[in-house]
């Protein structure tokens, strides 16, 4: 080929480079680019975990409460923390920061962190099993991101420290194919003392009381509710009162501690329950009236006092004309405004006691002992008020209902 041939193709296959776009001669081929940076800090925890457990009892257990009755009881919380596990770390952990400074994606991207070490004037060399490998996602172009790591190791005497990070692609520009990009550095060190990190070192404790119906329970000194981080115990006493309960019934008293560790949020529980006795109910009295007595005579058998018996013979005190009257004629007795009128109305509703009291199919409230005892110290009073209070104590037992045909 002569001069002017090859002179002219030159110039044709220059022209042609001219017109090609750039991204046409290098397709397939372009890459992108990375710069990182890092940050280390070295650390030891110590890790210290707790466990706690709650337990509540009250002292008595069981009460007898009657209606408008009172009853204390003693409650104890004890709450105790013991210290499960007790374990400490050494290590260095920080953030990687990239950026893809091209206007490609990247591919495969890696970062591999590294600890080293040198002790006195030697060279930094790779500490075994200290390393963490990190695959993110890829970043577009342009695109920064951080990347935390955190390395635990077992600490070389005297040693100095740094972190190295290898941030690698297997597109970067002049590498590709090859897995390529910086390797930041970062110096540090171990602290001298421990960071103390602890686990369920506290606990709240809540208190809550279920006072059954009918009674109002009512504490001396009652946190209800509060925070603990140490075992210890707490007591208070608690008044049960029988505001309307009725007798002859039983009920619980019960309440219950919940202890919730501050960090697991697990809860501990216990109970302790009062059982309540309203006690026995009192005896349904009984009395049969004057009229009932007068009306039945038959009735007066079992009492052992006969229609015709006289009143001298069971009371005193009474004047000389009704003393000297039946007890038949008693019962019939009207009254008046007199003292003897007073005393009238005292024997009538006296006799109808001292039958009650007397007959074994009445529950009657007081004995015939009692009614004498009371009916002849009112007579000898010669007091019209304190003669016409009594009668009207036993005529209310009169009325109490009659059991007896």
């Amino acid at each position: 080929m002569n001069g002017k041939k090859l002179l002219v193709l030159l110039v044709v296959g220059a022209l042609l480079l001219a017109v090609v776009p750039l991204g046409v001669q290098a397709q397939g081929q372009a890459g992108t680019t990375l710069s990182a940076s890092k940050t280390a800090t070295g650390f030891w925890e110590q890790y210290i975990e707790y466990d706690w457990t709650v337990e509540k009892s009250v002292s008595p257990d069981s009460v007898t409460v009657k209606p408008g009755e009172t009853a204390t009881v003693t409650y104890t919380i004890v709450y105790e923390r013991t210290e499960v596990s007790n374990t400490s770390a050494y290590g260095v952990r920080g953030e990687i920061c990239v950026t893809n400074g091209g206007d490609r994606t990247t591919e495969n991207l890696k970062l591999v962190d590294q600890v080293e070490y040198k002790a006195g004037a030697g060279q930094f060399q790779p500490l075994a099993g200290a390393t963490q490998t990190i695959t993110p996602d890829q970043l577009g172009p342009g695109e920064s991101a951080c990347y935390p790591y955190e390395i635990t190791f077992t600490p070389v005497a005297g040693a100095q420290y740094r972190n190295s990070v290898k941030v690698t692609i297997t597109n970067h520009s002049g590498h590709l194919g090859d897995e390529f990009g910086p390797e930041p550095k970062a110096d540090f060190s171990l602290p001298t003392s421990p960071t103390l990190i602890e686990t369920d070192e506290a606990a709240h404790i809540v208190d809550v009381e279920y006072c059954p119906a009918g009674f109002t329970c009512t504490p001396s000194v009652w946190p209800e509710e509060w925070d603990v981080t140490d075992s210890g115990s707490v007591s208070f006493d608690k008044d049960i009162t029988n505001e309307s309960a009725e007798c002859g019934n039983y009920y619980t008293l019960t309440n219950t501690v919940t202890l919730t560790e501050s960090d697991g949020g697990t809860d501990r529980t216990d109970s302790a329950e009062v059982s309540i006795d309203t006690g026995e109910c009192p005896p349904q009295y009984q009395g049969c009236t004057p009229g009932y007595w007068k009306n039945h005579l038959a009735a007066w058998a079992p009492t052992g006092y006969s229609p015709t018996q006289k009143v001298s013979t069971v009371f005193t005190g009474a004047v000389p004309t009704l003393a000297n009257s039946t007890l038949l004629q008693a019962l019939n007795f009207k009254g008046g405004s007199t003292i003897q009128g007073a005393q009238e109305i005292l024997l009538r509703a006296a006799v109808a006691a001292l039958l009650d009291a007397a007959h074994p199919g009445v529950n009657y409230p007081l004995t015939p002992a009692d009614i004498n005892t009371q009916v002849n110290a009112a007579l000898a009073s010669a007091n019209r008020s304190v003669i016409l209070n009594l009668a009207t104590i036993l005529d209310g037992y009169n009325n109490s209902g009659c059991p007896l045909n």
